[in-house]
């Protein structure tokens, strides 16, 4: 099993992520601390985040460690379903990936799953997770590849747009604004 390590330092939010990614011949596996320094409001995540070989999001866990700590555990199907535990939720129908608020990690999903050429976009939705809520919203996005290496995302609902660069992982090395791999 092959393991990397990658870390990532928040450039607005003085904040850290160390990770940890293994793939071995049945899935892939992310492991990750992130860690923000907010003073009063600092809060520290522990996730891990279980797919298919082709990047396909099959589990997901995460746990919030500070003054309120919470857990939320996602699962998805083969046939595209999410629950938590033994609830349905309906509102990710149609969600593919799932995106973390804290983390530039989960721009590698789409990334590596849809194997976009130069030139290429999608509409994804995905599973947006904001931390230290856990709350969890279905999130349209698109993302579109300039060249090698780089990829412009879109918020569709929103104006937000970055063009960010990964390296040949397809994980983010620059994510202007929010995060530098370290």
């Amino acid at each position: 099993m092959a393991a990397t390590v990658i870390r990532w330092q928040g450039l607005q939010l003085n904040a850290r992520e160390h990770l940890v990614l293994q793939e071995d011949d049945d899935c892939i596996t992310a492991d990750s601390i992130y860690l923000s320094e907010g003073g009063a409001d600092s809060f520290g995540v522990r996730y891990r985040l279980v797919c298919n070989k082709d990047w396909t999001v099959r589990q997901f866990r995460s746990e919030v460690l500070g003054k309120e700590s919470s857990e939320l555990i996602l699962h998805r199907d083969q046939n595209g379903r999410w629950t938590n535990g033994a609830e349905e939720l309906p509102e990710l129908a149609g969600a593919t990936d799932i995106d973390l608020a804290i983390s530039p990690f989960t721009n590698t999903l789409p990334i590596r799953r849809l194997r976009l050429a130069p030139g290429q976009s999608a509409d994804i939705v995905t599973a947006y997770v904001v931390y230290p809520e856990h709350s969890v919203m279905a999130d349209p996005q698109r993302y579109s590849c300039l060249s090698t290496g780089r990829y412009r995302f879109e918020s569709v609902d929103t104006d937000f747009k970055r063009v960010i660069e990964v390296d040949e992982q397809g994980l983010v090395t620059m994510y202007p604004d929010l995060f530098a791999r370290i």
